[in-house]
């Protein structure tokens, strides 16, 4: 039983993350690189040079020999687990751009002209960032400034969002190169804040926790039917209502987005009466939840 539980969240865990690459490139072949508008990092690299080269170097193969190089610097630093994610993130990543742009020519679908270039990088910045972020969320990553920002968030508290904007400052700034219109490299800046925005938003959503109080009169159950059926830390406060003058206990409790409904479930099947808490937290560090970096 255990054994399918781990199968089925490793199976839901790669299929969230093939699903944030396939948007993330769908953004990318279908809006950003038709209208010249670019992103940075490494698929900026790669955009840059299809262009330059008068189309002939695919984007999808450059950005795999790039990510290729970057990738062999950061293995040791992301471990083990997130390099064979990031190998995925790199290998998909290239196919699915050769999957638009050489296989299915999407770009030939899609007529940006319909669409005022602010918006296109609108547009291709929200859904860049979606699936950026959703691939975050579950253990993946694109490659290239994705892997920089992976290092740099796994030893110090810098949002991904943030580093992907520093890195990628200077990229989007030699998109010029390719058309020399100036409004092209203003709309690739909304493009990056955009894409930035609603990265960390998908990520900061996942990551969001709860603190769960539980004033109850059955509260040994409670706590007996979380901790066996969710394996949820719990801890009990002996406390004293002053109304009632009676001494009780009061449940504390933290946990992850993704439990709350159902422990709020428990609590209900056990105890239709009993007042609860609830209240998002900043941030929790600590055993099963966040590592806490100071620097």
């Amino acid at each position: 039983m255990q054994l399918s539980k781990t199968l089925k969240k490793e199976a839901w865990q790669y299929t969230m993350i093939v699903l944030g690459l396939l948007i993330y490139t769908f953004a990318w072949s279908a809006f950003l690189i038709p209208s010249q508008i670019l992103g940075g990092g490494v698929n900026g690299i790669a955009a840059i040079v299809y262009y330059l080269s008068d189309q002939t170097i695919p984007v999808g193969i450059l950005s795999l020999a790039i990510n290729g190089v970057l990738f062999v610097f950061a293995l040791r630093l992301l471990g083990g687990r997130l390099g064979i994610n990031t190998v995925l993130g790199i290998v998909l990543s290239a196919v699915f751009f050769l999957l638009f742009q050489q296989g299915i020519g999407i770009q030939d679908y899609i007529d940006n002209t319909k669409f005022d270039p602010f918006m296109v990088s609108v547009i291709g910045g929200a859904l860049s960032g979606f699936g950026v972020g959703l691939a975050f969320a579950y253990g993946g990553n694109t490659g290239g400034t994705d892997i920089v920002a992976l290092v740099l968030n796994k030893y110090y508290n810098i949002s991904p969002g943030k580093v992907t904007i520093l890195v990628n400052l200077v990229v989007i700034g030699f998109s010029y190169f390719i058309s020399y219109e100036v409004e092209k490299v203003v709309y690739g800046y909304i493009q990056l804040f955009v894409m930035s925005t609603v990265l960390d938003y998908v990520i900061d959503g996942n990551r969001q926790s709860y603190q769960i109080m539980v004033f109850s009169k059955h509260a040994d159950e409670i706590a007996d039917a979380i901790g066996t059926e969710i394996k949820r830390g719990i801890t009990l406060l002996d406390a004293h209502g002053w109304y009632s003058k009676e001494n009780t206990k009061v449940i504390l409790m933290i946990a992850r987005k993704v439990d709350r409904q159902v422990i709020l479930g428990y609590i209900h099947s056990i105890d239709p009466h009993a007042f609860i808490s609830v209240s998002k937290v900043m941030g929790v560090f600590g055993k099963n939840f966040d590592l806490l970096k100071l620097k």
